[in-house]
């Protein structure tokens, strides 16, 4: 079973998910964030193995990638500028059997990678070029040969737009959660559509306030809002 509900189990070579590329999955100019659980053991079937992959590299300097090091434990967020890949790697080692919450982050100036809340390591980037391929679940597209397999689970993973605003937010200490403002929040996402029972602010950029109006009479909630012009 998985942090919430059941995950993904992937224990061999044809396990895999495949999400086909839509624009909710396209990276914003403003910022991006791939989230996810995972849990697993090493050593890996491979020198490195891939938690989620947007079809990067192999073929092109484009897309991205949470990826890990089978004999270290340390995981990766590895994005591309079109030309080269730059990488923001973990002090941690993962692969201990437990549940671990990774996040790869890009504010359209600089990667970064979390474990458990805490940030790993932080590199310059300022371009991330995005590609219309697929979203992979527990292998690497491999330019056609599908390779770096992961074993292991891999649960509540999101892809989005939305990045955290202030300093520290997300973060954890022991059982202390600190406040986070996420922005732009997609509409559709589950951080907008259900109660969070935690100090997080997502927020949705609105063109009218009819838009917002409309937004409101749509959900079968209401209990907070905030407009700001």
């Amino acid at each position: 079973s998985g942090v919430v509900g059941t995950g993904f189990t992937f224990d061999d070579d044809a396990d895999g998910v495949v999400i086909p590329h839509s624009p909710d999955l396209a990276i914003s100019p403003t910022g991006y964030t791939a989230l996810l659980w995972m849990q697993a053991l090493g050593p890996q079937p491979e020198a490195i193995f891939t938690l989620l992959d947007k079809s990067h590299g192999f073929v092109d300097g484009t897309g991205w990638a949470i990826e890990g090091d089978s004999s270290s434990g340390a995981v990766s967020f590895v994005a591309g500028n079109g030309s080269q890949f730059f990488s923001a790697s973990s002090a941690v080692d993962v692969l201990d059997g437990g549940f671990h919450l990774i996040a790869g982050t890009w504010d359209g100036a600089t990667l970064r990678i979390y474990v458990d809340g805490a940030l790993q390591s932080a590199v310059s980037s300022s371009s991330v070029v995005d590609n219309e391929r697929d979203l992979l679940f527990g292998f690497a597209a491999g330019g056609g040969n599908p390779q770096r397999h992961f074993r292991g689970l891999v649960d509540e993973a999101v892809a989005g737009g939305a990045r955290i605003l202030n300093r520290g937010g997300a973060s954890i200490d022991r059982t202390l959660f600190y406040p986070a403002a996420l922005f732009p929040a997609p509409l559709e996402s589950a951080v907008c559509g259900v109660e969070q029972f935690g100090p997080v602010t997502p927020i949705v950029p609105y063109g009218e306030p009819e838009e917002v109006v409309r937004w409101i009479a749509d959900s079968p909630f209401g209990q907070q809002a905030a407009l700001f012009g």
